[in-house]
């Protein structure tokens, strides 16, 4: 089975034609259509604001780029999306060991990134929906999400915070702890806002306070993430039972001073813990010097960030590693597939010859005769197909003169054996 892959990514294509190329969910089945009536027995797209991948399999290899081309005509058009500069291609091992490093986090704007796993996972689920995923794709898939396991918890890849949201979360747990049980009051409803809210808003729910200049916008993040909301009236209110403060605003001002913080802090056992996410910054530099706060700004957390990025560095040749020996045993086990269904074939006739054998003998035998006859025989048979079976299954029907060998044992039991190169 051959297997072919034409793509974009974040380092080929610039983001307006990778908009132009993105599917969703919802389209992805009529997308996997197409690639079906073109001929692709099996056929996989991921899509994602980073990527638009597509996958075919099924057909003998001078075919894969004529149908390739061919589909995408119909998906994607022509024009400056299908320029050859921003597309990618990777053929057989090349495109299975590519999507392994996908789905692994090794070929992200950010390495180990854990949201292109569930988007692989999505992508899977579509291609299965759409009937587009046969017996190769599915053994690809199966293998890829071990692949993608394996890389999290035998390498580092994934440890530590490398986002400014995601740090942000990492520095409340460290300070609070049990976020469930705490209070935070988030300033803002930006892209930055917006990923802060999903990293605490699943620890701390309602907990969690989205403040903005404008009430509905501040309403519908909370939603998305099951936070509360106010308005600007409530914002010493919230102060004063907050347990931490995130601002990520864009207001051209200090949104929280020292003189509404220190009295505050006062009364508290433990600091307040704020983190300024804004530029030009929204918390006031001189609460720093409070006794009773503790303030996180832009450039503490890229400090952070740094280090955790260059940790994660460091265990990309483990992850590859992990990568170029899965993808070598998936190569194997095609390249054995042949040789397996020979050696299926083979037992079978064999096991019909002892079972034909042994009905005769029934009528002749009392139950406890014909159970040790037929145990005896049984054991015999496993014995005698022990070494061809190990001699069949060590073949490799890419190589001339294993499928021969498999040809000729074929022949010899007067069976059929397909080893053919598609």
């Amino acid at each position: 089975m051959h297997c072919y892959i034409r793509g974009v990514n974040h380092e080929t294509a610039p983001v307006e034609i990778r908009e132009r190329l993105a599917f969703g969910k919802a389209d992805l089945g009529s997308v996997l259509d197409v690639f079906s009536r073109e001929g692709a027995a099996e056929a996989f797209v991921l899509s994602t604001c980073h990527r638009t991948e597509f996958y075919i399999a099924g057909a003998p290899p001078a075919d894969l780029d004529g149908l390739m081309t061919r589909a995408l005509d119909v998906v994607v058009g022509h024009g400056a999306v299908r320029e050859p500069g921003y597309w990618y291609e990777h053929n057989d091992e090349e495109a299975v060991g590519h999507l392994f490093r996908v789905a692994s986090g090794l070929d992200s704007m950010v390495v180990g990134e854990p949201e292109i796993l569930g988007q692989v996972k999505a992508a899977i689920d579509a291609s299965r929906e759409a009937g587009s995923a046969g017996a190769f794709l599915n053994e690809v898939f199966h293998r890829c999400l071990h692949v993608a396991k394996r890389v999290r918890t035998d390498t580092a890849i994934g440890v530590g915070s490398v986002s400014l949201a995601s740090a942000t979360h990492g520095v409340m747990r460290n300070h609070l702890e049990d976020l469930a049980g705490r209070r935070v009051l988030l300033f803002g409803t930006g892209e930055i806002a917006e990923q802060v809210a999903q990293y605490l808003g699943g620890d701390m729910g309602s907990n969690l306070t989205v403040l903005s200049r404008t009430p509905e916008r501040a309403a519908g993040l909370a939603a998305s993430v099951g936070a509360s909301a106010c308005d600007a009236s409530e914002k010493l209110a919230r102060l004063r039972v907050a347990d931490g403060v995130v601002c990520a605003s864009s207001a051209p001002y200090h949104l929280v001073r020292a003189d509404e913080i220190r009295p505050l802090v006062e009364e508290r056992a433990e600091p307040m813990v704020l983190v300024d996410l804004g530029h030009p910054r929204n918390i006031d530099p001189a609460i720093a010097e409070i006794s009773g706060a503790r303030l996180y700004g832009i450039d503490d957390l890229r400090a952070e960030i740094d280090r955790n990025n260059e940790r994660r560095r460091h265990e990309v040749p483990a992850a590859e590693a992990i990568v170029r020996r899965e993808t070598a045993q998936l190569a194997q086990w095609h390249t054995s597939l042949p040789a397996q269904d020979t050696v299926k074939t083979l037992r079978r006739k064999f096991e019909d010859v002892r079972q034909t054998e042994l009905d005769r003998m029934r009528g002749r035998l009392s139950e406890d005769e014909w159970a040790a006859v037929d145990e005896a025989s049984r054991r015999m048979l496993q014995k005698l197909l022990h070494t061809p079976t190990l001699a069949l299954k060590g073949l490799n029907a890419d190589e001339p003169a294993d499928r021969d060998r498999i040809s000729i044992i074929a022949s010899m039991f007067g069976l059929k054996a397909d080893v053919g190169q598609d």
